[in-house]
């Protein structure tokens, strides 16, 4: 599964190719109970992408990663990450910049 670093995170494109374990830890704004599964997924950076903030710690997950941490409806949630050394095998990749990024994790 992969995802996508905001431009700081990114930082000309050093963590494209490394891996990181995601976990949900709540709602991004509160309120509407606890979006998160208890789950976690691993993922690959293979693209940045906006943050409407300039926050450091923005990743975007592909829908099938958000899924696996968070119920989809909640879109936004706040979430850990820690790199891992698993590497992925015969993943294309891709270049695309998503807009509208909040400075907390969404789906795609």
């Amino acid at each position: 599964m992969t995802a996508a670093a905001s431009d700081k995170f990114w930082n000309n494109g050093a963590v494209c190719g490394r891996c990181f374990v995601v976990r949900c830890t709540g709602a991004a704004y509160g309120g509407g109970g606890n979006p998160c599964t208890g789950g976690s997924v691993t993922v690959k950076t293979v693209d940045n992408c906006a943050s409407s903030d300039g926050d450091t710690s923005t990743i975007d997950l592909s829908r099938e990663a958000f899924a696996k941490i968070a119920n989809l409806d909640a879109g936004v949630v706040k979430v850990t990450y820690n790199p891992t050394y698993v590497h992925f095998l015969n993943l294309p990749h891709r270049r695309e910049v998503k807009k509208d990024i909040s400075k907390y994790i969404t789906s795609t």
